[in-house]
């Protein structure tokens, strides 16, 4: 919105409100104009909606138009003088839901491990293919650094330790569907940055609906998944 000054001043106590498309410039007849007190006018055939005798040093208005988004200010007016506000109105487009992905395989849905995780927990967070090209992590870890909530927690001699805040009780970790821990003994455990990020679809973060501040769940889904 911008103050305009073609239009005249003298006028005692009024408001002026030019409403016109954004991209066109064209004036907006029929534009409802309301002012926070309870008055409204259309807009005429130029665009102009007028309100005469105010008395309150500020006013707030607001617009609205089919077809546009709604716009509101407030406005600081001087005595004895016409105030005038242009108001450029951009076409409303609806924006649509985005699209949630959810990857679950057969042998969490066979032991209830999905089950159990929509009865107890929520996602909370999702890492996506183009979110992964994007940040172009050299390694896993970087990827979670980014995550909110997640604290990844390296030792010395061992794999790197998922965290969800500040708790010490590490989220319980599944690859491709299947439950691996990044600790015990060196044959069994997963070193998350052996997985190559590239080969990495989607990352899902569940967090307990109870004690929301400790324990969880990452899900790590990959394009070799032939085992899930």
């Amino acid at each position: 919105m911008e103050k305009t000054r073609d239009i005249d001043v003298e006028a005692p106590g009024t408001l002026l409100v030019r409403v016109m498309d954004g991209v066109s410039g064209d004036p907006i007849g029929g534009a409802l104009v309301s002012l926070a007190e309870g008055q409204s006018r259309l807009s005429d055939l130029d665009g102009l909606a007028v309100f005469g005798d105010l008395r309150d040093p500020v006013v707030r208005f607001e617009v609205e138009s089919a077809g546009y988004g709604k716009r509101a200010a407030p406005v600081a007016l001087s005595p004895d003088r016409t105030t005038a506000a242009r108001v450029e109105m951009m076409v409303e487009t609806a924006a649509p839901r985005p699209v949630e992905t959810e990857i679950r395989s057969l042998h969490m849905a066979g032991d209830g491990i999905h089950d159990n995780m929509n009865r107890y927990g929520k996602r909370t967070y999702v890492v996506t293919r183009p979110m992964l090209d994007e940040l172009a992590p050299a390694q896993l870890t970087d990827v979670f650094r980014k995550v909110p909530g997640i604290r990844v927690g390296s030792l010395a001699s061992g794999s790197p330790h998922l965290y969800l805040g500040q708790c010490n009780q590490r989220v319980s970790l599944y690859l491709d569907g299947f439950p691996r821990r990044t600790s015990g003994r060196v044959q069994g455990r997963l070193f998350i940055d052996d997985i190559a990020p590239e080969s990495v679809e989607l990352i899902e973060l569940w967090e307990r609906r109870r004690n929301r501040a400790c324990g969880g769940w990452v899900l790590i889904w990959t394009t070799r998944q032939g085992a899930g």
